[in-house]
């Protein structure tokens, strides 16, 4: 209930992207690098600053977390029972069989608790309240925060951040929170190398010299945005899953080529390509280190092959493809992409990557493009106007549905409800439709008939190759609740027979 509340009503920042339905890294990251091009555009440097809170959910001080949740407007009852749900906590000690005294827990939050995180983002939310113009940027996932700016000079954007910094300092004071000093990191991101990059951030005595690379949300950018260090990482953790394959199988014992398999495409494969749509573009070998990116990958895929299979060492590429049925990462990326890609596209019209793709469709340029841009040129059908708009709850969760669903075990069975159930249903407040979905020479299509008003509807889907005949029985059925919305008024009950 309270995140429907948060994303109906819009209760907490929206770059805040942890812990909240239809939110993901991808998308902060996304929001990240698109700012950060924009600004090479007009030929400024993007600085960031990215912390980390210590002990966070540990440190949650309860008066405080219901201070902030009233503050954001939610209702006075949930406060009221999420202060007794934190209320008289205690926790236990275990080592080697012994068990402690019960110990108050009179601050934090459950950790494992689905509520937890929610609650903590009501708890730092502020820190994303910070920036106030369209030049600062605040991002948040959790516990961990990001400022980010853009000048013309290092020098203006650290004075920039420095009182980002200082305004969150006041909220630490506040909060009784603790920021990880050495987590501390500050990068200059410019495509010019001429531009100086060397200002450090000066905060209560700690001095934040500026990086080379970042770590943020698990991918490593770098100042120039070419992601050598990401790949190296992925190169190494494809490198050691195929070790870890050698140790339990071999060309005559271990376990079975499927299982394998499932592995690499279940485990190492989305830990390989991991916000790939952030670090990877597919078709750009101009401007990006694609070609480069992909004979890594295709080097760690090859001998990830060979050891599933077990096969001679000057097996060709292409056979170990065949074999194993992995596509080249070539098509693993571009696939992963244009989901993810679909994924954004299809987010609620306030969502911030929303912004970001409108944006790039209007005012892209071929200077610094950015990864937006690139799927915009490269993939323009991925880009339409005419996706449908995804919201995190269509409904609230207390919405109960209405209508009785009846279905029989068998032919003979749902013809002798139809008759007992149609006897009754003949009356003048009634309204009978039938549905069918069904495909015939590869055609899928739908039907609706209604026999109280003898009105007729269908509906051509396509070739079963893009569609299939459950989705035109759900289409067929979508028809008969159009046709009672457009029926009169004098039928109060509305009875569909499904053939499925």
């Amino acid at each position: 209930m309270i995140s429907f509340l948060v994303e109906t009503h819009a209760l907490l920042p929206a770059h805040h992207f942890g812990g909240r339905p239809g939110r993901t890294t991808e998308d902060a990251m996304t929001l990240l690098t698109e700012n950060i091009h924009q600004a090479w555009k007009t030929g400024e440097i993007y600085s960031a600053v990215f912390m980390d809170v210590a002990g966070a959910f540990n440190n949650v001080h309860h008066e405080r977390l219901i201070h902030n949740l009233r503050k954001r407007k939610v209702p006075e009852k949930i406060a009221k029972w999420i202060r007794n749900f934190l209320k008289d906590r205690t926790t236990k000690l275990r080592f080697n069989n012994a068990t402690s005294q019960s110990i108050s827990t009179p601050a934090g939050v459950p950790q494992g608790s689905p509520l937890s995180p929610l609650l903590y983002i009501f708890y730092n939310a502020d820190l994303l309240d910070i920036p106030e113009n369209q030049e600062e940027l605040g991002l948040g996932f959790i516990d961990d925060i990001g400022y980010g700016t853009s000048g013309l000079m290092a020098e203006s954007n650290v004075e920039k951040l420095q009182q980002l910094l200082q305004k969150a300092e006041i909220w630490r004071r506040q909060h009784g929170a603790q920021f990880e000093r050495s987590k501390y990191v500050l990068i200059h991101f410019t495509g010019n190398g001429k531009l100086k990059t060397e200002a450090p951030i000066e905060i209560d005595g700690v001095t934040i010299h500026p990086a080379e690379e970042a770590k943020y949300l698990g991918v490593t950018f770098d100042k120039k945005l070419k992601y050598r260090a990401h790949i190296e990482q992925v190169v190494k953790k494809g490198t050691k899953f195929a070790l870890a394959i050698g140790n339990i199988a071999k060309s005559t014992w271990g376990a079975e080529f499927k299982y394998l398999r499932r592995l690499f495409t279940a485990v190492a494969a989305p830990r390989m390509d991991y916000a790939a749509s952030i670090w990877h573009r597919p078709g750009d070998t101009r401007t990006a280190p694609t070609t480069s990116q992909l004979n890594k990958m295709a080097s760690v895929q090859r001998q990830i092959m060979r050891t599933i299979t077990g096969c001679f060492r000057t097996t060709p590429t292409a056979a170990l493809e065949a074999e194993t049925a992995l596509p080249p990462p070539q098509f693993r990326l571009r696939n992963k992409i244009l989901r993810s890609v679909t994924r954004m596209r299809t987010l609620p019209a306030n969502h911030p990557v929303q912004q970001c793709i409108k944006r790039a469709k209007s005012k892209g340029t071929p200077a610094y493009l950015s990864n937006l841009e690139n799927i915009i040129k490269q993939f323009p059908e991925y880009m339409q106007d005419t996706m449908e708009e995804i919201h995190p709850y269509i409904r609230p969760p207390w919405w109960t549905l209405e209508a009785e669903i009846h279905i029989d075990g068998s032919k003979d069975e749902a013809e002798k409800h139809h008759n007992r159930a149609g006897s009754n249903a003949m009356n003048d407040s009634t309204i009978l439709i039938y549905t069918d979905g069904s495909g015939i020479n590869g055609n899928i299509g739908a039907a609706a008939y209604c026999s109280s008003t003898g009105q007729k509807e269908h509906q051509y889907l396509g070739k079963d190759k893009t569609h299939n005949v459950y989705a035109a029985e759900l289409e067929a059925i979508n028809m008969a609740t159009n046709i009672v919305k457009e029926s009169d008024r004098k039928y109060t009950k509305c009875v569909i027979y499904a053939n499925s």
